[in-house]
């Protein structure tokens, strides 16, 4: 219980400083990079006076220096396995967070080879069907979140917000809200913007399957074959829900 604590303290911590970027520090120095970064779109003096986020950030980054004199690695590895595991995250009704971690799949760092009796994602199966390492996979991931197109400059190119909301949202979003959450919030945007933009999201959305044909680690017959068999899998253990 302990250990899981900790997880979710580490998780949290790390949404306030850096929100889903899954590149974490090497070492201290570029943690108080990061930090510095941040601090200067939550200082006070930015968000009209507001100190709240500010504070919220610097705990988080004071909690996270911890971690790294104890032991980098440790960071590292949450960060990555917040891929598969989300954390607990203000605003999430407790039922729905309980949900979302007993949907979640079996630990990731498993021993590949036997499928996990739940649904998964396309990367997950071909991890535990032994056709890419974890290594690899978390670089898949990683690719494909950098090919997804900003919220923000979506919204400014189909004007659904001006420059300055732009510039209105990043001053006073706070620690781990979604862009579009807080242009809603601003009542810079209503529902339906926020829905049209996340679905030009989802049109640009580069499947990850890609990035295992670029990387030749799967050809497109092998990849093909993989689709069907995800496909099946999942269809058999979501009946089951």
């Amino acid at each position: 219980m302990e250990g899981k604590l900790q997880l979710i303290k580490v998780q949290k911590a790390w949404l306030i400083l850096r929100g889903r970027e899954l590149h974490p520090p090497l070492n201290r120095d570029e943690l108080k990079k990061m930090y510095r970064r941040k601090a200067k779109t939550l200082h006070p003096d930015i968000t009209g006076g507001d100190s709240r986020p500010f504070t919220l950030l610097s705990k988080a980054f004071e909690f996270l220096d911890q971690i790294m004199v104890q032991n980098p690695e440790t960071l590292k590895n949450i960060v990555l396995e917040s891929v598969f595991y989300p954390p607990w995250e203000p605003g999430i009704p407790r039922i729905q967070r309980e949900k979302t971690f007993k949907k979640a799949p079996v630990k990731p760092n498993s021993p590949p080879g036997r499928l996990p009796s739940v649904a998964l994602r396309f990367g997950q199966f071909l991890y535990y069907r032994g056709r890419v390492s974890w290594e690899t996979l978390i670089q898949s991931l990683v690719w494909q979140s950098q090919q997804r197109p900003q919220f923000g400059k979506l919204a400014l190119e189909y004007n659904f917000l001006t420059s300055g909301d732009i510039l209105k949202i990043l001053a006073t979003r706070f620690p781990g809200e979604k862009f579009g959450e807080a242009a809603q919030r601003l009542g810079l945007l209503d529902a339906y913007g926020k829905m049209a933009i996340l679905g030009f999201q989802r049109r640009f959305y580069a499947p990850v399957g890609q990035y295992y044909i670029l990387k030749k680690l799967l050809s497109p017959e092998l990849l093909e074959a993989e689709l069907q068999a995800h496909r099946s899998h999942n269809l058999k253990y979501r009946r089951m829900d």
